[in-house]
């Protein structure tokens, strides 16, 4: 596994690097990146890492600018002291939120995450490329479908103090008058 790791303080730079080699000792860091526009440019200039480990105040700005500023393909696992920006975090490619101090067990926790959603995509990948041979029936019926005017089938109508769904088949005619629309149902 190869990881890229952006994190602007050497200590905590230093202690995630320890920790990982302890919980994956296999692991292979890509880079050691301190600022955004450098990670900005090594995403730019490297082939994507398996994993990205990103703190998200960085000194020259915040780690979401870098996702701002090109097209980021690995999942990241957010690292950080504060916890107010775990929405914004998955909003983009996070696929953890630990908060610092980094223990063992938080990062243990969240290479399993990674680990399990590799194992699922690596699992769907080889049934999804045995059916390729279907692509171009499959892109018939969408050509087909999408030429298809999509009608309503029924229509949410106000009455007094509630909405009643009425169906498409029971409408008998529009009409309207001073503004407003009637419906009236066949039955």
């Amino acid at each position: 596994m190869t990881v890229l790791i952006v994190e602007d303080e050497l200590r905590p730079a230093r202690a995630l690097q320890r920790l990982l080699h302890e919980v994956r000792p296999g692991t292979q860091i890509a880079a050691h990146l301190e600022l955004v526009a450098d990670t900005v440019a090594w995403l730019q200039e490297h082939p994507a890492p398996d994993l990205i480990l990103m703190d998200i105040h960085l000194s020259d700005g915040s780690s979401f600018e870098i996702f701002r500023r090109v097209a980021v393909t690995s999942p990241v696992i957010f690292i950080t002291a504060y916890d107010e920006h775990a929405l914004e975090a998955f909003q983009v490619n996070g696929i953890d939120y630990l908060l610092k101090p980094i223990t063992r067990d938080s990062l243990q926790h969240g290479l399993q995450k990674f680990e399990a959603l590799q194992r699922h995509y690596a699992a769907t990948a080889a049934p999804a490329a045995a059916t390729l041979p279907n692509l171009p029936e499959l892109l018939r019926t969408m050509q087909q479908l999408s030429g298809a005017p999509a009608y309503a089938t029924s229509w949410l109508v106000p009455h007094k103090t509630k909405l009643l769904p009425i169906a498409a088949a029971e409408v008998a005619h529009f009409i309207i008058r001073h503004g407003a629309v009637h419906l009236t149902t066949l039955a």
